[in-house]
């Protein structure tokens, strides 16, 4: 929760325009993925740049 590419994840898919979560926050969120943490991170970090490419952006 504390890496920089994980935060812009979950602001990208969770937070509203402009708000930033905490780590805790994150953590607590990340916490009901239970053993598939890593996956559920892996798929944040593919989906903000598939959406960000699609607005002809760079992720």
């Amino acid at each position: 929760a504390g890496d920089l590419a994980v935060r812009k994840a979950f602001e990208h898919h969770y937070a509203r325009r402009g708000r930033t979560l905490s780590e805790e926050a994150i953590r607590r969120r990340s916490r009901a993925w239970g053993d598939h943490q890593n996956l559920a991170i892996h798929y944040l970090l593919a989906g903000m740049r598939v959406s960000v490419a699609a607005r002809g952006g760079e992720a």
